[in-house]
């Protein structure tokens, strides 16, 4: 038993030698390997590789890479090319050593912003100034990823709306869809309208209830999105920001271009994803979803001091949202063309 043990215990260096030296051949923004080889992901790891069989050592050269697990989960619905842009923002260096001092500085700008805004005239603000910076900022420092994540949030927050809007009683309610290609699209007013829109839509559902069968929603909305990052041309050297450091950085933004009424608007808009996700579950007649859509009832506003995790939390019950009701058309439509000839049938755009 002795000699086993003392065995075991010297190929333990090796093994977890070993397990680093494949684990460093990874680029540090989660790109790949520097050979050009794809790194190891769940989907082609052996369930043998990393499963002990009974009573084996503990397998020490096991060393799984978190991102990368979740990026082969499926209980979370999510796209797969959603899945990889989060993976590959949150593997960056900027995320993994840089977003511990820029949310540092994020708070401190917010509390500054908030302190001038109590001073500064109710007149000294520009929305464009906003979205000058913003863009600007994007465009030049911004993961691809980055980008993706967030015209794609713009695209799919307006097609949700769209499709309540719909299978509404109005479906004329009015209200003013966004679909950006480029972040130039988001000129002039786009980060505004977003919030405006959402409250629009809610105020128009509030007096004319959803009243469409679920059986036949019209899903002339839903589409599938052709936005990859690869859109946004060869990746430069100093473009790393990431998303959850670009997500805290855009909200001092907000206090120190805007009035605190719109910055507590936008804030508190955050906070209305449960809202949306019900009216989803009674056109679907299925409130399962809305475990995915909690972010804290709108009745009680939070602070602006964590409004960038709720954004963040936003934009990934957003993508939840719009992949379920993807899934959800893909039904009605294969149920549809399995249906008797005549039957009435679900729109749908295509």
């Amino acid at each position: 038993m002795r000699s086993s043990t003392a065995a075991w215990a010297n190929t333990e260096p090796a093994a977890l030698a070993a397990a680093r030296e494949s684990r460093d051949l990874a680029d540090g923004c989660g790109f790949g390997r520097v050979d050009g080889t794809a790194a190891d992901t769940p989907a082609n790891v052996s369930p043998a590789a990393v499963s002990p069989a009974a009573g084996a050592a503990p397998d020490i050269a096991y060393d799984p890479q978190p991102w990368r697990v979740l990026e082969g989960l499926q209980a979370i619905p999510l796209p797969p090319d959603v899945r990889s842009a989060l993976r590959r923002s949150h593997e960056s260096r900027c995320r993994r050593f840089a977003f511990a001092p820029v949310r540092a500085l994020s708070l401190a700008l917010i509390a500054f912003g908030v302190a001038l805004r109590l001073v500064l005239p109710a007149r000294w603000h520009s929305s464009r100034a906003l979205h000058a910076v913003v863009i600007a900022s994007l465009e030049r420092f911004a993961l691809p990823e980055t980008k993706l994540l967030i015209l794609r949030h713009f695209d799919i927050g307006s097609r949700i709306l769209a499709f309540l809007v719909a299978n509404s009683a109005r479906p004329d309610m009015p209200h003013r869809p966004q679909h950006p290609r480029t972040l130039a699209d988001l000129w002039p007013d786009a980060f505004m309208q977003h919030d405006l829109d959402l409250y629009r839509v809610l105020e128009g559902l509030a007096r004319h209830d959803v009243a469409v069968a679920p059986q036949r929603p019209d899903f002339t909305a839903i589409v599938d999105l052709d936005l990859r990052a690869e859109h946004f041309g060869p990746r430069r050297r100093w473009q790393c920001l990431d998303l959850q450091s670009a997500v805290e950085l855009l909200v001092p933004l907000y206090v120190l271009f805007l009035p605190l009424r719109d910055t507590f608007r936008a804030s508190h808009s955050l906070q209305l994803d449960e809202v949306v996700g019900l009216h989803l579950a009674q056109l679907k007649g299925d409130a399962s979803g809305l475990v995915f859509l909690r972010n804290h009832s709108p009745w009680l506003p939070l602070p602006l001091w964590g409004t960038g995790r709720r954004l963040l939390l936003h934009g990934l019950a957003t993508e939840v949202a719009y992949e379920m009701l993807r899934r959800w058309k893909r039904e009605c439509e294969s149920r549809d063309a399995t249906a008797a000839p005549g039957a009435p049938r679900a729109r749908s755009a295509g």
